[in-house]
């Protein structure tokens, strides 16, 4: 549809530059043809909005909703001969004399303008689908109430023991031992990947980066409610939440702040209700295990950082987590340039060209030990004293070739 489209504007095209290459023609019907193509196009475009916005699509019709989607974008990235009909050639700014409102600033600027309106619709569309699916697979039908003992047992994934060896009063030494949670709980890791299955199911493409920051911003805001309505629950409950739940619980918001990038306003939000979870656990005990329950959480958010790569940034956040810089990969790497998808952002880490010096050494040193040991016992023959002049013959090469692979991989040509 957006080809054939394209096609019939392609021979509108053809024909205005039939008649403004017409001599005889005077500059000002030139000037109305343009303007007169313009308008159109802008009428044009204006209808399709409106007539867009007037199938008023549900949530739940999602295959109408991503072909709307798709014809939306079609326009700007596969049409770009309606874009001519906005931002004209330089040959038919000649054929105007740089008249009326052919200017090239005013044309871009013009054409931004209807991609803004365009994009506005779409984004909403995205919405209206994004939400849909966010209230089919909502986190409380999925995640488990932590109300019994039964559910803790199959809910609560493996847990850590720490011993810790201290003297007593009679300065003896004494043992004891912690449990410490190691990931989040199965409930969580078992929504997450429906949610993740379903969300790749439905849009089988690739979700543009504002719509992906709504889609974590509002599965956050269920997550969030979530936690803070068991913390409420516990607290006017008879039975309180015991400090093994609150730990396991406390675990998942920390995993879940660590996972995602947080605006400043959902970092107080997950910093006022770990406080809640905190309170629970004894203060003593807390000090103790949170050193251990940190490490846990900076291996369970690198663990599971493949699993939510749908829904993170392309790049991990174990050096924020970790408070280490990030790698920086080299200026001139040795690789081919089809691992990043732009300027800065790379999809696969570089693996750094690096040279086996000290291995090599050591290695050396071990040979000249062991061969100088031998020589005190018996005299090397000449057989052993060829085998290892060829050895180092092969290494010389083994360098010598890898070092002009990397050097031509370096060139030009391979950029």
């Amino acid at each position: 549809m957006a080809t054939q489209f394209d096609g019939d504007l392609s021979s509108i095209i053809q024909e205005m530059n039939v008649l403004l290459e017409e001599p005889t023609t005077k500059k000002e019907d030139k000037q109305e043809l343009v303007d007169f193509l313009r308008d159109t196009a802008q009428r044009q475009i204006t209808e399709f909005i409106t007539k867009t916005k007037e199938l008023r699509l549900t949530s739940s019709q999602r295959e109408a909703l991503l072909f709307v989607i798709r014809c939306c974008c079609s326009l700007i990235e596969l049409c770009p001969h309606l874009k001519k009909c906005f931002c004209h050639s330089s040959s038919w700014r000649q054929q105007l004399g740089g008249g009326g409102t052919t200017s090239t600033g005013a044309s871009q600027d013009y054409w931004q303008r209807i991609c803004g309106l365009i994009e506005d619709e779409v984004f909403q569309l995205w919405l209206c689908l994004v939400r849909g699916i966010l209230e089919e697979y909502h986190c409380d039908r999925y995640l488990m109430d932590v109300n019994s003992n039964i559910v803790i047992l199959e809910d609560f994934a493996h847990w850590e023991i720490i011993t810790l060896e201290q003297k007593d009063e009679q300065d003896m030494p004494t043992q004891t031992s912690f449990r410490v949670p190691t990931q989040p709980r199965i409930s969580l890791q078992s929504y997450f990947h429906t949610l993740i299955t379903a969300l790749k199911k439905i849009v089988p493409e690739t979700l543009p980066n504002k719509v992906l920051l709504t889609l974590k911003k509002m599965l956050l805001e269920q997550l969030l409610q979530h936690y803070k309505n068991l913390i409420e629950k516990s607290n006017n409950s008879t039975t309180p939440m015991g400090q093994n739940i609150a730990l396991q619980l406390y675990f998942d918001l920390k995993f879940l702040q660590n996972s995602f990038d947080l605006s400043r306003e959902q970092k107080n939000q997950f910093s006022s209700i770990q406080d809640a979870y905190r309170d629970v656990i004894d203060p003593f005990d807390f000090e103790l295990l949170s050193t251990q329950l940190m490490a846990n959480v900076k291996r369970a958010v690198t663990r599971y950082n493949c699993i939510l790569g749908v829904l993170t940034t392309t790049t991990t956040n174990a050096s924020n987590i970790s408070g280490t810089s990030a790698v920086v990969p080299e200026k001139d790497p040795n690789v081919l340039s089809l691992c990043s998808s732009g300027a800065t952002t790379l999809w696969f880490p570089l693996l750094p060209v690096v040279t086996n010096t000290h291995v090599t050494t050591a290695v050396e040193n071990k040979k000249a030990v062991l061969m100088s040991s031998e020589s005190e016992k018996t005299t090397p023959t000449r057989k052993a004293t060829t085998t290892s002049s060829a050895t180092r013959k092969s290494d010389t090469k083994s360098k010598s070739g890898a070092a002009s692979f990397f050097g031509a991989m370096s060139q030009e040509w391979f950029r």
